[in-house]
């Protein structure tokens, strides 16, 4: 049996846009330099749709809450790197590893991979106003390469971090944001 043309390429004129809107993602902000724990370029899309679209809240409580020895105001020597961890709010501890599940295997995804189940946090390092690293995961710590490391020697920083928790990869509560970035410099 023979499709028609006209039906073919009504078909394949139909289909296309949807195929490139999940392929190939160019979010409108700044591509992840890390995808780290169980986040995705899939995370990355849900990230963006919820940033850029303004629907983060704004909130000290329920944002993610950073552990010493990442503080406001702090200078954080050359040597050594320090590891970044937080809590997941204020109150709530979480997991080092995190709260995500991402061991599904998702036979419907194709190339795409399984949609996760828990918090996901969107780390934004800035210097001079623009986001020079960007870090998504599912974890709640985080070390910067020697390289990025070194690159932030005698510098001030700027860290926004968003958290939000998913179900099998849709928002189901936040994003949350604190109320400022964490600002700190790092020695030469």
């Amino acid at each position: 049996m023979s499709i028609p043309r006209h039906i073919l390429f009504l078909s394949i004129a139909c289909f296309a846009p949807l195929v490139a809107l999940g392929c190939g993602h160019k979010g409108t902000q700044r591509e992840p330099d890390e995808f780290a724990g169980c986040s995705t370029d899939e995370s990355w899309v849900t990230f963006d749709d919820q940033e850029v679209g303004k629907h983060v809240t704004i909130d000290d409580a329920l944002a993610a809450s950073f552990r010493p020895p990442i503080a406001a105001g702090a200078m954080h020597p050359a040597t050594p790197k320090p590891t970044f961890s937080w809590k997941l709010t204020a109150t709530l501890d979480g997991k080092p590893n995190g709260t995500a599940a991402c061991d599904m295997k998702c036979p419907l995804c194709g190339s795409h991979e399984a949609a996760v189940t828990g918090d996901l946090f969107d780390l934004q390092f800035s210097t001079g106003g623009a986001v020079t690293h960007r870090v998504l995961t599912t974890l709640q710590n985080w070390t910067p390469s020697d390289a990025v490391w070194a690159s932030w020697k005698g510098k001030s920083l700027s860290l926004a971090t968003v958290r939000m928790v998913v179900k099998l990869g849709e928002v189901s509560e936040g994003p949350y944001q604190a109320t400022k970035p964490i600002a700190f410099s790092v020695g030469r």
